[in-house]
Formats: C-alpha cells, structure tokens, sequence
C-alpha cells in the first residue's frame, strides 16, 4: 500500500465534510465585555472566514504579580479562541480549566491551527503536554537538565521558553511536519512591554509551517482558518475543471481515488494516487511530492492546503 492509499483510506476527507466545517465563533462568544487589554471583537465577521471552523491549540501565560505564577503556562485546545479566554480568565462563569483559576489573568500567545478535526488537535494538545512521550532523538533534548536551583528548574519545566522549545521540535517530527499547520502570534495586551514570543523562535520555524505575526485576538475570528483546502478557494474554478496531468481524466477510479490537488508553483491538478505511483521509493507517509509537470518539489502541506474532491464522489469511512 503506498502512502496515497494510506492516507485515502484514513483521512475520510469529501466535500461534505469541507462544508460542515463552519465557523466556530458563536453569537454567544461576541458580548460587550472586554478582554485584558484585548478590544471588542466586531460582530462583521469575515464570509471566507466562516467557511471553515478553526480547530486549534494554544498557549497560555499568566499575568499574575503572585509569586506562584511565576513562569506559569497552560496548554489547551479551543475552537473559538476569544470565547476560551474569557472562560480561563473568570469573565464566563462555571467555565474554564480548574488548573488556570488560581493563576489569573490569562494572556493568550500564540495559536496552532490546520488541524483536521479534533481528534487531531487534542492529539497534539496532548504532546505538546506531555513531550517525554515524543518518539525520536529529540526527546532527552526536550527535558530539562539539571537545574542549578530549584526556580531555575521550575522556569525549565513550565516556562514560555520551555514550551517554545517543544512546539519547535514538534513540528519538526512527522506526522506535524506533514499537516498544513499554521503559528498565529497574538499582539500583548496593553500594560506588557514585549512580546513573549520573539522574531529568533519564528525565524527557526520549519519552512511548511505558515506563520501570523502580531495579531490581536479580537481579528483572530477574520482570518480565513489554515489547514485542509484552505488555498483552493482562490483557484477552485480552474481546479474542478482541470484534469490529471498524469492520467489525463478528471475523476479517479474507483471511488475514493479522486482526491485531487494542484502544484502551487504551476497550477497543474493531479490525482494523489497519480502521482504516488509515479515514484515507488516514496514512504507510506511522505513530505514532499515533486510535481510530474515542472519537477518542483513541493512539501505535503502545501499539497493538502491544495486538496480538492469531486462533488459526485467521496472517500469511503473506515
């Protein structure tokens, strides 16, 4: 089984779960009360944003003087960002984690999105949780060493830093480096000086991985959400038209073997099951496709933001 069949058979992607995929921002979510140095969100949002919902991991840092929060972080997973903070900072009552309640207020950082669903967010909420459950080399590089006192290990283990430390080494190992995932950096809130997140961390972010700078969570919910299909919005007319550059038809057989994506260099359409026959040496789960019309190596995110199916077919359920 080549990795196109693999991931065919395992992604259960079709046009109607594109379109299900609806905006997570909630009337509910848009109140007039503010957020800690976070302006109103406006109630015009964005129609291209609204086509997808946003499934998304974030991270936390506590603005609390107390000598408790120090260095204090909080991982989580939202599909509305702005309702999520308000629940973490006390603004929405009987919500939020149980964890952050002693250490308020909240500011947000920074968001990952691009995931499919959310399982696959949760997922990588989970690991980035929990690093010492990493496969690979890079494990023993992701715990701390041994501290030279004990606040120096507390920094270590719980600290922005450290946590930047492991959501670079993720998405640097497969199967995020393989995902269209985007690192949206929220702008401070008003009375913090800088930014946690600095110029050096997304300097050395992988080349697939897109990245927001400086945006205020308030105009979050106006961008269009990152991940599966979200560069065809822009070609699609030329895409549901365009045949396979490799077998020349427009619809794949059998069923579930349509799934289609165009090179973001060339525009050309193909079949994914088209091209992974054309290079056998390609593992089950690859990085890179090289495009069969104008050879440019292209990074499986970049081909999964262009994915497409046809309307009168669907990838069968597992």
């Amino acid at each position: 089984m080549s990795w196109c069949d693999e991931w065919t058979t395992h992604k259960q992607i079709d046009d109607e779960q594109l379109a299900s995929w609806c905006t997570a921002t909630s009337d509910g979510a848009l109140s007039d009360e503010n957020l800690v140095g976070e302006a109103r969100p406006t109630r015009e949002i964005n129609s291209c944003a609204c086509r997808a919902r946003r499934y998304c991991c974030y991270l936390l840092r506590s603005l609390s003087t107390d000598r408790r929060s120090r260095h204090r972080t909080y991982i989580g997973f939202t599909t509305d960002p702005y309702r999520r903070l308000r629940e973490h900072n006390g603004e929405l009552k009987h919500a939020g984690a149980r964890r952050t309640r002693a250490h308020r207020p909240w500011s947000m950082l920074l968001l990952v999105e691009g995931f499919r669903d959310t399982q696959q967010a949760m997922q990588f909420e989970w690991l980035w949780q929990h690093p010492q459950y990493m496969n690979g080399s890079e494990t023993e590089a992701l715990l701390p060493t041994a501290p030279k006192c004990r606040a120096a290990g507390r920094a270590a283990r719980v600290g922005v830093l450290s946590k930047l430390h492991v959501l670079d080494a993720m998405l640097r190992t497969r199967p995020w480096n393989c995902l269209p995932l985007r690192v949206v950096v929220l702008s401070p809130p008003a009375g913090v000086s800088s930014a946690a997140v600095d110029e050096t961390f997304l300097s050395c972010l992988p080349l697939q991985v897109r990245i927001q700078r400086y945006t205020r969570l308030a105009e979050v919910a106006q961008l269009v959400p990152d991940g599966l299909g979200s560069c065809i919005s822009s070609r699609r007319s030329g895409i549901d038209s365009a045949a396979c550059y490799v077998c020349r038809r427009q619809d794949g057989r059998p069923v579930g073997a349509d799934v289609r994506s165009a090179c973001p260099e060339c525009v050309t359409t193909f079949h994914l099951r088209c091209v992974a026959t054309t290079d056998a040496t390609e593992p089950l789960l690859t990085d890179r496709i090289v495009c069969p019309r104008c050879t440019a190596v292209v990074p499986w995110a970049d081909v999964l933001r262009y994915v497409h199916t046809t309307p009168s077919l669907s990838i069968p359920a597992t």
